[in-house]
């Protein structure tokens, strides 16, 4: 798999068999993903909760890359994806996330 794709993968595994705070330490290493990859891998990938994680964390990491992503051509579905009991709520992604990630700068 490609770093890009492998993260994905990951994000779709978490947070049963990873947590969103390793999660995001590797994503704030992930600096030269190659936009066009991500925009192609997140337009196809079907698992809504994976792709509002790639791009909450990605903008929270302040990746230079994530300006050349086109939101518009990506499915981020409807409702509310609950990822933790008590968390704090990412409106923008519409997700619910751990306070500790949410805190985390």
């Amino acid at each position: 798999s490609s770093p890009e794709r492998a993260f994905l993968e990951c994000l779709a595994l978490s947070p049963g068999q990873f947590s969103l705070m390793e999660i995001h330490y590797v994503m704030e290493m992930l600096t030269v993903l190659r936009p066009k990859l991500v925009q192609k891998l997140l337009e196809q990938c079907t698992n809504i909760k994976a792709k509002r994680l790639f791009l909450y964390m990605a903008e929270k990491a302040g990746h230079k890359w994530i300006t050349a992503i086109d939101r518009g051509n990506i499915n981020l579905g409807i409702g509310n994806r609950h990822l933790a009991i008590n968390g704090v709520y990412v409106k923008e992604y519409n997700i619910t996330i751990p306070k500790e990630l949410a805190d985390y700068e």
